[in-house]
C-alpha cells in the first residue's frame, strides 16, 4: 500500500476521531490524526521526521521498542495493549493507553497502528496506572495542595527508607522529618501557587536527588530519581578539570575562568593585581631529593601561600613550581603588604620528611586595568615582572611596567632573529690579534662573532651571547665560530702567513654539552687544521663541576688542543684548583690591567708571578697604553692583546694587518 493510500483509509477512518490514531512502519511515522496532534502537541510534519520512541518516556521505552523489530518469533501479528508514560512537546510527562496492532507484513518491515488515550488525573491513581508506577524506577509521589502525601510507589519506598502505611495522609515535611525537606517544600508551593511544572536537584538526607514536579487543580506529581553517583563523578571530572591534584589548589582553567566570568565583563572595571610566583631552586629540590621531596614541598608552598593570602585572594597553580595570586580590589600598598607577608613566610624552612628544604619567592606584578585589558596580557606581563625579579638578585618581586615589556620584546626578537641569522650565516667573525709583548709579533688570533643585523642594526655580543647561553643558542653558536676560525686559520697559513694559532671562547655550557669533544674533533678534520694551532678559552666557572670538567680538559688536551682559562681573576677559582687542570694559559682579566692606570698594579704582579712559578703562560686583556704594556713587560707578561694594539677585525683588514707586519 502506498503513503497515499494509507492516508485517505486513515482520513476517512480516524480523522476526527476523539482517540488519537497513529500509524507507523519500522518505528517511524506515516500517519498522525489530529487527535493525536493534540495528545502530543506536535504537528503532522514534525511527526513524519520523527521514531515513536521518541514520544515515550525513556524508563518505558523497553515497553514499546520491541515493536521495531523484524522479527515476531513465530507470530505474524500481535496484539498491543499497554499503558506507558509519554512526552509531550513541552517536556511535560502523560500517562497514554495505547490499544493497537503489530503486524509482519514482508520480511523487512514491521507496521504497528492503533488508537491512544490520554489518561485523566483519576485515572492516574487507579490500578491500572498504579501497575505502571509500581514498575518504574524512579520515585513518585502526589501531593495535595495541603501538601499532604497521597500516594507513593514502591521506588519512593526504597529510595527514601520510608512505608507507604506511616507516610500517606501526612504533611511532607511530618512524613520527611529532616532540615533539607524545606528546600523541597517551598519549590512545590511555589509550583501549585503558579501552576508551573518545575525541575530541580537538590541535597535530601546527604543524597542528590533530581527531581521534576508537575501541577494541576487538584495535586501535584512529583519524580525523582538518586543521581548521587552521577554528581559525584561530576564533581570529580570538575576538579579534574578545575584543581590541581597535588596541591588542591585551583588550577590555571579556574583562574581564567573566574577573572573572564566575574572581572572582565562589560560592567563596571574592577581593579585587580595578579601575583606570578615562581620557585627559586626547586630543580635542585628535585635533582637532590627527588621528585616525591619535590611534590612534598609544593604542597607545603601551597598551604603557606594559601595562609598568607586568606580570604583576601585566590592562590592557584599555573604549572610546575609557578603560582598565581589573584588580588581583588587591592591598593598598591594592600599588594606590597601581601608580597611582604609572602617573602617572610619562606625565611624559614621547609620540614619535609627530616630534611630542611629552603626555597624563595620570585614575584611578578601585574594591575588591572594600567598594565593590561586582556588575562592573557595580564599573565604574560606579570611572568615578565617575575622573570625580571628572578635575575634582579637585590628584589624578590617586580611591578610590571612598558619598560619591562620594551625589554623582554627585544629580547624575544634577538633570540628569533638570532637563530634565523645562524641557519643563514649572517653572523661575521672578527678577529683580534695577541702580540707577543717582548718581539711586538703577531702570536695569534682571539676569534671574536659580531653581528650586524639588517633591520636591528649593530647588536653587542654583551647582548646577545647571554641570551645565547640563555636559550641554549650558545651551542649552535659556539660550533659557528669555531668552524669559521678554525677555517679562516687554515687558509691563512696556505697563505704563508705566520700565525701560530687562533683562540676560540668556549662557554660552560657549550663544555657540558655531552658531543663537545666530538664536535671539536669533527671541525678539525674538516678544515684539516692541525689541533695545536687551536686553543680553546674557558672560564673560570669550569670549577664549579670540577669532576666534570677535568675529564673533558683532559680529553681535549689529549687532541692536542691548548686551553686557556679566560677573564681570570673574576671568577671562582684559585690557582691551586687551576694547576690540577691541564690548563696552558691564564688571561688576566682587563679589569686588572685598568687598575695600572691607578698605581695599584700589586694584584696583577702577584698574578703574574704564580702564573710563573705554575709554568702558565700569561695573556694580558685590554690593554691600552704604553704604561700598561711597559708595566707588563716588566713583570715578564708573555702575551697581551687590547685596542693599543688592535681593535677587532674582519678577516680581510687582519689580512692587511699580517702582510704589514710581514
Amino acid at each position: 500500500m502506498t503513503n497515499s493510500y494509507i492516508k485517505s483509509i486513515c482520513d476517512y477512518l480516524m480523522k476526527d476521531s476523539l482517540l488519537g490514531f497513529f500509524y507507523v512502519e519500522n518505528g517511524k511515522f506515516h500517519y498522525s490524526n489530529n487527535r493525536f496532534e493534540e495528545i502530543y502537541g506536535y504537528n503532522k510534519k514534525e511527526l513524519m521526521k520523527m521514531n515513536l520512541i521518541e514520544l515515550i518516556y525513556a524508563d518505558d521505552r523497553d515497553i514499546i521498542s520491541k515493536t521495531n523489530e523484524l522479527h515476531l518469533e513465530d507470530e505474524v501479528r500481535k496484539d498491543i495493549n499497554i499503558v506507558l508514560r509519554g512526552i509531550k512537546k513541552s517536556r511535560e510527562i502523560i500517562y497514554t493507553e495505547i490499544h493497537g496492532v503489530k503486524k509482519q507484513i514482508n520480511d523487512f518491515s514491521i507496521v504497528f497502528f492503533g488508537t491512544i488515550r490520554q489518561l485523566n488525573e483519576n485515572e492516574v491513581n487507579n490500578n491500572r496506572i498504579e501497575t505502571v508506577l509500581e514498575s518504574i524506577t524512579d520515585g513518585f509521589f502526589s501531593l495535595d495542595y495541603d501538601l499532604k502525601i497521597k500516594y507513593v510507589n514502591n521506588a519512593t519506598e526504597k529510595l527514601l527508607n520510608v512505608k507507604r502505611e506511616n507516610i500517606i495522609g501526612t504533611p511532607i515535611y511530618e512524613a520527611l522529618p529532616n532540615s533539607d525537606i524545606d528546600n523541597f517544600v517551598k519549590r512545590y508551593k511555589r509550583s501549585l501557587l503558579s501552576l508551573k511544572p518545575i525541575t530541580f536537584e537538590e541535597l535530601f538526607n546527604n543524597r542528590w536527588y533530581d527531581v521534576r514536579a508537575f501541577p494541576s487543580t487538584e495535586r501535584l506529581s512529583v519524580y525523582f530519581r538518586d543521581i548521587t553517583e552521577q554528581k559525584e563523578e561530576n564533581q570529580k571530572m570538575h576538579f579534574m578539570a578545575y584543581y590541581d591534584s597535588l596541591t588542591k589548589l585551583p588550577n590555571r582553567n579556574y583562574f581564567k575562568d573566574y577573572i573572564s566570568s566575574k572581572l572582565l565583563t562589560d560592567g563596571e572595571q574592577i581593579p585587580f593585581a595578579i601575583l606570578f610566583i615562581d620557585l627559586e631552586r626547586f630543580k635542585i629540590v628535585n635533582d637532590t631529593f627527588g621528585h616525591a621531596i619535590g611534590d612534598l614541598l609544593l604542597q607545603q608552598v601551597s598551604e603557606r601561600l594559601s595562609e598568607c593570602v586568606k580570604a583576601e585572594g585566590i592562590v592557584a597553580r599555573f604549572s610546575g613550581d609557578e603560582f598565581l595570586i589573584l588580588l581583588e580590589n587591592a591598593t598598591k600598598n594592600e599588594i606590597l603588604f601581601h608580597i611582604k607577608r609572602i617573602i617572610d613566610s619562606f625565611s624559614e624552612p621547609f620540614l619535609i620528611k627530616e630534611h630542611e628544604v629552603f626555597t624563595s619567592p620570585s614575584i611578578g606584578v601585574s594591575q588591572y586595568p594600567k598594565n593590561g585589558q586582556s588575562l592573557e596580557t595580564l599573565i604574560k606581563h606579570a611572568d615578565i615582572a617575575m622573570y625580571h625579579a628572578k635575575k634582579n638578585w637585590n628584589d624578590n618581586f617586580t611591578f610590571f611596567n612598558q619598560n619591562l615589556s620594551d625589554y623582554y620584546t627585544r629580547k624575544a626578537n634577538i633570540e628569533n632573529h638570532l637563530r634565523k641569522s645562524l641557519m643563514m650565516e649572517q653572523l661575521q667573525v672578527h678577529y683580534q690579534p695577541i702580540i707577543e709583548l717582548d718581539s711586538g709579533k703577531i702570536f695569534g688570533l682571539e676569534a671574536l662573532v659580531r653581528w650586524e643585523h639588517p633591520k636591528m642594526g649593530i647588536i653587542s655580543p654583551e647582548e646577545f651571547i647571554p641570551i645565547a647561553e640563555e636559550t641554549g643558542l650558545i651551542i649552535d653558536l659556539g660550533n659557528y665560530v669555531l668552524q669559521k676560525a678554525c677555517k679562516q686559520l687554515k687558509i691563512w697559513q696556505e697563505s704563508d702567513f705566520d700565525l701560530i694559532h687562533v683562540s676560540v671562547n668556549i662557554s660552560t655550557r657549550q663544555l657540558e654539552h655531552n658531543q663537545f669533544v666530538e664536535n671539536v674533533i669533527k671541525v678539525l678534520k674538516e678544515t684539516k687544521l692541525n689541533p695545536m694551532h687551536l686553543e680553546l678559552e674557558v672560564t673560570e666557572s669550569i670549577v664549579q663541576n670540577i669532576k666534570h670538567s677535568q675529564k673533558i680538559l683532559n680529553e681535549l688536551k689529549n687532541i692536542g688542543v691548548n686551553l686557556s682559562i679566560d677573564d681570570f681573576g673574576t671568577g671562582y677559582s684559585s690557582l691551586n684548583i687551576l694547576h690540577h687542570l691541564p690548563i696552558d694559559k691564564l688571561k688576566i682579566d682587563k679589569t686588572f690591567i685598568n687598575d695600572i692606570n691607578t698605581n695599584d698594579y700589586a694584584l696583577v704582579k702577584t698574578i703574574i708571578e704564580m702564573g710563573h712559578n705554575l709554568n702558565f703562560s700569561l695573556i694580558a686583556e685590554g690593554i691600552e697604553n704604553e704604561q700598561q704594556l711597559n708595566l707588563l713587560k716588566q713583570y715578564k707578561c708573555q702575551y697581551g692583546q687590547g685596542y693599543y694594539f688592535s681593535k677587532p677585525l674582519p678577516a680581510n683588514e687582519i689580512e692587511k694587518l699580517l702582510l704589514k707586519k710581514k
